[in-house]
């Protein structure tokens, strides 16, 4: 398994999910939803936009009109975005030293199969 996906809550009620890798770095972060059921359908959008390409933004994005990674650098520090068909940003990712361990987060989830069917707990 090279990542996993949790669902989890925060102090203040609100719910989020992230993929966390098999080390246990977290990978990529959701923002917060007032409920589980937003939540879980941002975890579909994910799951179906998992294998989008990858691109590398110069600052000013790169959407195409269907799901893509934007890679970036962020105060010294890369990331990326996973944007969906519309554009909407669904997770972002951790920020890493590298642009080589940005793409090795990317690359993990990449080969993550996300089970359709599997009901996510929540941690």
């Amino acid at each position: 398994m090279e990542s996993l996906l949790e669902i989890a809550r925060t102090k203040e009620g609100d719910y989020y999910f992230r993929i966390v890798g098999a080390d246990g770095q977290i990978l990529a972060r959701s923002e917060e939803f007032e409920t589980l059921a937003v939540c879980k359908s941002f975890v579909g959008a994910v799951r179906e936009s998992i294998r989008a390409p990858i691109f590398e933004a110069d600052g000013e994005g790169v959407w195409t009109g269907h799901a893509v990674y934007e890679v970036f650098v962020q105060e010294e520090k890369y990331t990326f975005l996973l944007k969906g068909d519309y554009g909407q940003v669904l997770i972002r990712g951790s920020r890493f030293d590298t642009m080589r361990a940005c793409r090795a987060a990317i690359s993990a989830m990449l080969k993550t199969d996300f089970d359709s069917e599997t009901e996510y707990e929540v941690c």
